[in-house]
């Protein structure tokens, strides 16, 4: 027995094989149900249903060599620096932080944590604002270890460890003339992104960065490592694409990677003061009208190079220079306070909204808004970060074509939204701790309402409400079906629970 966690004698037996076994993509399980139940606690004793640092200690021996167990009494530098996040309020204090390198790594940790009723996490890229990728007291499942990508070009597949970041996938797609569709950060983790959806500038033409999954290599609740597609698991890969967070923690994708029309598309960002909101709304309007999948616009509300709240213009063209000037004439007409647009290759385009944000606390929901943009409802908001004091405040906007999006439908999968729908994220971001209450009170009551209101009211994309629910408001009509996944394929509830 023992000494410290009261297992029974094959506990470093079962590891020692199980850390032997060569890695495949076939299905593989570390489930207690396919070796000894190693964790025979004494429920009530506290010894065994709390983790000490001394099992830590020894849980860390059985990882793979290049696996690591961080604890802020021994690991401090190192577990502080795993500890951060995109946003400050984000940053909690984990029991452990396991970075992991392989599946099986990712598979016993889950079963360690699990088998003692400890609460954990995956972290792929930390950008969840208010922490999702953090757990205080619990332990953190760092996929951070896991960013291999490689590419199959004449398949068009991308497959990507589950820690990759955007960037990754990005810069190793381009190397062959490819491209995959993502979010308009470079800095994202894939895993975030394309899990609850992921509109990008690609989404016009080719949906959304869940549309391109192709399958994915998961680790279940029980431990069990699995690969899932539209044959295999096809349940499982049914909930993956939109609730997979909620089910499954995912240590591989394969992504559909597409063609660019060239080596290189358009972009960049063009400024305009508040002034010109009529003027730059009639112009982003005619340039939507066109129709055009291979264009797309962010739009930002916020504070601009006069100090006044004002609209930056990213705009992207999947094209030649000529035909992305021509598509946006009536925006390039337009005298700006700003302009640096020019021909560069995908994965830089996707690295212009990164913006350094360092030390601040950051807080975004979501609302949509139905074309066509209205001059009024832009001048409001802006009316409205004006009135801030304390804080920053910003809007979001994506303009795509809805093309891509609505070539999947609403039940294909479990992310729902298939419409024409322009996605928005409103935020805040404070330096202050104790402004937080009024900033986020003001962004959820005051702000959200405004900027959704041309949009639909009962509807939330779960990577800008930062999976907070109501799950009616973030699956519609495909609520249901992915409860009744969620009870099957996690019945404890230790993944990110359905609110």
């Amino acid at each position: 027995m023992c000494q410290f966690c009261g297992v029974d004698p094959e506990f470093a037996s079962f590891f020692d094989k199980q850390s032997n076994t060569t890695t495949t993509t076939t299905t593989t399980t570390t489930s207690p149900s396919s070796g000894p139940n190693y964790f025979r606690m004494k429920p009530d004793h506290p010894r065994y249903t709390k983790l000490t640092t001394p099992q830590l200690t020894t849980f860390a021996s059985k990882l793979s060599p290049s696996a690591k167990v961080l604890l802020a009494s021994h690991q401090g530098d190192a577990f502080e620096k795993a500890s951060q996040r995109w946003s400050n309020q984000a940053v909690k204090t984990a029991l452990a932080i396991v970075q992991v390198a392989t599946p099986e790594d990712v598979s016993k940790t889950i079963i360690l944590a699990t088998s003692h009723d400890i609460p954990f996490v995956v972290k792929c890229g930390g950008h969840s604002p208010s922490g999702a990728s953090s757990a205080e007291n619990g332990v953190v499942i760092d996929l951070g270890l896991m960013r291999q990508v490689s590419v199959k070009p004449e398949e068009q597949l991308v497959i990507a460890d589950g820690g990759c970041l955007y960037s990754d996938v990005c810069k190793a797609a381009a190397d062959y003339g490819l491209a995959c569709v993502g979010g308009t950060t470079s800095h994202v983790g894939v895993g975030g992104l394309a899990l609850s959806g992921g509109y990008g500038y690609l989404s016009g033409e080719y949906g959304l960065a869940t549309d391109n999954i192709v399958g994915a290599q998961v680790v279940t609740a029980e431990g069990k490592i699995l690969m899932v597609n539209d044959k295999e698991h096809a349940d499982l890969f049914w909930g993956l694409r939109g609730a997979g967070n909620r089910l499954v923690a995912v240590t591989k994708f394969i992504f559909k990677a597409h063609r660019l029309s060239g080596d290189q598309v358009w972009g960049g960002m063009l400024q305009f003061s508040g002034q010109q909101v009529k003027a730059v709304i009639e112009a982003l309007n005619v340039w939507y009208n066109q129709k055009d999948v291979k264009a797309a616009v962010e739009l930002a509300l916020g504070t601009v190079d006069d100090g006044q709240p004002g609209l930056t213009v990213h705009p992207f063209y999947n094209g030649s220079v000529s035909e992305a000037e021509s598509s946006f004439a009536g925006l390039l007409a337009l005298p700006s306070l700003k302009r640096d647009v020019s021909a560069m290759p995908f994965w830089k385009i996707n690295t212009l909204c990164d913006g350094p944000l360092t030390g601040v606390h950051i807080e975004f929901d979501s609302a949509n808004i139905k074309p066509p943009l209205c001059a009024d409802h832009m001048q409001r908001l802006l009316t409205a970060l004006a009135s801030v004091d304390g804080w920053n405040a910003g809007v979001h906007i994506l303009l795509v074509q809805p093309d891509g999006v609505m070539k999947q439908r609403a039940t294909d999968m479990a992310f729902p939204w298939r419409d024409d729908h322009f996605d928005v994220g409103v935020n805040v971001a404070w330096q202050q701790p104790d402004v937080g209450p009024k900033a986020t009170e003001w962004l959820h009551s005051v702000f959200q309402p405004l900027a959704n209101a041309q949009g639909q009211q009962d509807r939330l994309y779960s990577n800008h409400s930062d999976f907070k629910g109501p799950a009616a408001m973030e699956f519609g009509a495909n609520v249901g079906q992915v409860q009744a996944l969620k009870t099957q394929w996690d019945p404890k509830d230790v993944f990110k629970s359905l609110l």
